[in-house]
């Protein structure tokens, strides 16, 4: 069945393909955050940018630093410990969302100046 826009009632929307939001602000910095695909081969391309970005920390991630949950299609990154300063996870945030990744929730802070 279809609609013809006429036969769609006022107040109704019927919403299709739009682009999901990008979580990503440019007046904050994410520090936390959950990503999401339905597609297989997206999410393991998205394993293996987080992994990648894991291996390029100037610090080694260990213990409770670094915790792996085998959730179908989501990929969850962050400081568990709270905001610490240690991530500022825009870069990789926008990659995965150019992957097809969409953001379900973040966590962000302030930018601080360079003054």
């Amino acid at each position: 069945m279809s609609l013809n826009k006429d036969e769609i009632p006022d107040g109704i929307r019927i919403l299709g393909m739009q682009p999901e939001p990008s979580m990503v602000r440019d007046d904050l910095e994410m520090y936390d955050m959950v990503y999401r695909t339905r597609d297989p081969e997206v999410f393991k391309k998205g394993q293996a940018l987080v992994k990648d970005y894991v291996d390029s920390l100037d610090f080694e991630l260990s213990g409770n630093d670094l915790v792996i949950i085998d959730d179908p299609m989501q990929i969850s990154m962050g400081d568990c410990s709270g905001d610490t300063g240690r991530f500022n996870l825009n870069i990789i945030a926008r990659l995965l969302e150019k992957l097809g990744f969409f953001g379900k929730s973040a966590a962000y802070r302030e930018v601080k100046n360079a003054d």
